[in-house]
């Protein structure tokens, strides 16, 4: 079955422009035409971007990942609600890489329920984004956990290490396999 052709904007402004009563609404109808422009084309970059879903990072997913963005995760806490927190983000190239310290309401969460939704965009152009769903596999803890948290603050702050350190406070490396990758 045939599609039926939706008439565009400009269309309409030719048949308005035809009738000299309403020359009125041709002007204001064709202050439109740009707005009609954009959101075709904005429409052809969602159809591109969401088309082709992959299960592992792709390199426009690990160009954001290494850039100086912040990622925003998603758990679900245990009431099933969401919790949505900024984070500095790493890669290993396979896997999401985010710092935090145990007891932290997203590393509770996790720990509970590994599935975690991730959206990172750049500062500058907030049409390059990825979204990632995908599960916590490992949590990494110790020296290790310590060292990435300074690789991080060097990344996002230039400070050789982290200036927040908490004594108390003991780091987690989450380790997050992608399942879904969706970027431009």
């Amino acid at each position: 079955m045939a599609k039926a052709k939706t008439p565009s904007l400009k269309a309409s402004s030719r048949f308005v422009s035809r009738s000299p009563e309403l020359s009125t609404l041709n002007r204001r109808l064709s202050m439109f035409v740009p707005v009609e422009r954009s959101i075709r084309s904005l429409a052809a970059f969602t159809v591109g971007m969401y088309s082709q879903p992959v299960s592992k990072l792709n390199e426009a997913a690990i160009k954001l990942l290494e850039g100086k963005n912040l990622l925003y995760i998603g758990t679900i806490n245990r009431d099933g609600t969401p919790q949505i927190t900024p984070v500095w983000v790493d890669t290993d190239g396979t896997h999401v890489l985010v710092n935090t310290a145990i007891g932290r309401v997203k590393q509770k969460n996790v720990t509970r329920d590994p599935r975690v939704t991730l959206a990172i965009n750049t500062p500058t152009d907030f049409y390059d984004v990825g979204l990632i769903r995908g599960r916590v596999v490992e949590q990494v803890t110790g020296p290790q956990a310590d060292k990435h948290i300074d690789k991080l603050a060097k990344k996002y702050i230039g400070k050789d290490v982290y200036p927040w350190r908490n004594e108390k406070e003991k780091r987690v490396i989450l380790k997050i396999l992608p399942e879904r990758v969706l970027s431009k």
